[in-house]
């Protein structure tokens, strides 16, 4: 996938609950079906506009979505219509640092590359920080 800078990365989903990774799955066929490519976005733009009966119809573009306050909102909304607090999208990016933290050096490692990080000191000082108990 295609990052800030120009860098481009591969992205590797973690181990899933059976349920998530089952509607990742149907989502990511279901692009396919529509014509998506490995180069095309895993979350692109969805345009409405009104057929000829005057009904609205949503079509799925191959543009990303770029404004992060559109992928907020839907995180917001997301969360909330399933009954969870919401969650800011770069939480979970803290979560798995966290994790990782706990983990092997090499587990370490791999969720830095993942993230997009060419340093470890990139990946601790973004998201290492210790609560004050610890």
């Amino acid at each position: 996938m295609e990052v800030k800078y120009g860098k481009t990365r591969n992205a590797n989903f973690l181990n899933l609950p059976d349920d998530i990774l089952q509607n990742f799955l149907r989502w990511f066929e279901y692009l396919k079906s529509e014509g998506f490519k490995d180069k095309d976005p895993l979350f692109p733009q969805v345009d409405s506009k009104f057929n000829q009966l005057n009904l609205l119809k949503p079509r799925i573009t191959k543009t990303g979505i770029k404004s992060n306050s559109t992928l907020r909102n839907l995180f917001q909304k997301t969360f909330e219509e399933a009954g969870f607090d919401y969650l800011r999208p770069h939480s979970f990016r803290h979560t798995i640092v966290r994790y990782a933290e706990r983990q092997s050096p090499e587990y370490l490692n791999a969720i830095r590359q993942s993230l997009g990080h060419s340093s470890i000191d990139t990946t601790f000082q973004s998201y290492g920080q210790l609560s004050t108990d610890e």
